[in-house]
């Protein structure tokens, strides 16, 4: 890359390499990423990818997913804060989650990090997860700018970045992997959305009888 061809320049000043191998560091970190994304997305579509079919911990997967974000978020200056009903499914209950925990964790952290870049400084992240006759509903919510009303429909497209959001970092996949890997869960991923208010994406999960 241009960054790299310039750490080998004798007449680039010292003090700059930090800065250039930092800049290094994130691109190759985001290619990285990217092309996880991409062998996720193929995997899913061609139905390659194995997804376990346990009993999922879902409080949790939330709990980790809450401490994994905390960093990215507090460097903003936002709070994230767990609204959890005290009803969720267990992994000694009647009724579970069953599915990949590793992927559902995928998902949510895809939804936290989002939540995270697109809303604005000192804002508010709340993730509320609630139990209902036959699913378990997990929202994450927060206080950004909104989506416009046309915008929305093409949210889960592969490779569609909302218009203005270029300098966000990402594939433009992370959506529709998270979308794929909810729906190979027989669940559903849904968006609401207010501009000038914020969004909430929330993952309906079926709940099976276990015992």
């Amino acid at each position: 890359s241009a960054a790299s061809e310039l750490l080998t320049r004798p007449e680039f000043p010292q003090e700059k390499h930090g800065e250039l191998v930092g800049m290094i560091k994130k691109e190759s970190n985001r290619l990285s990423k990217m092309t996880k994304d991409f062998l996720d997305f193929s995997r899913l579509e061609s139905g390659r990818m194995r997804l376990a079919r346990e009993v999922v911990a879902l409080q949790q997967i939330i709990e980790e997913v809450i401490s994994i974000s905390q960093t990215q978020a507090a460097a903003r200056n936002i709070e994230i804060v767990p609204e959890l009903a005290p009803d969720l499914p267990t992994t000694s209950g009647e009724t579970a989650v069953i599915g990949d925990a590793d992927r559902l964790k995928q998902v949510l952290l895809n939804l936290v990090s989002n939540a995270t870049k697109y809303n604005k400084e000192n804002g508010r992240i709340t993730i509320h997860a609630r139990s209902q006759a036959t699913e378990v509903e997990i929202s994450v919510t927060d206080t950004g700018p909104g989506i416009d009303p046309e915008d929305i429909p093409h949210l889960f497209e592969r490779f569609y970045r909302i218009p203005g959001s270029e300098s966000a970092e990402g594939s433009g996949l992370g959506l529709s992997v998270a979308q794929k890997i909810v729906e190979e869960h027989n669940g559903r991923i849904e968006v609401a959305s207010t501009v000038g208010d914020g969004t909430t994406f929330t993952i309906c999960l079926p709940v099976t009888a276990v015992a």
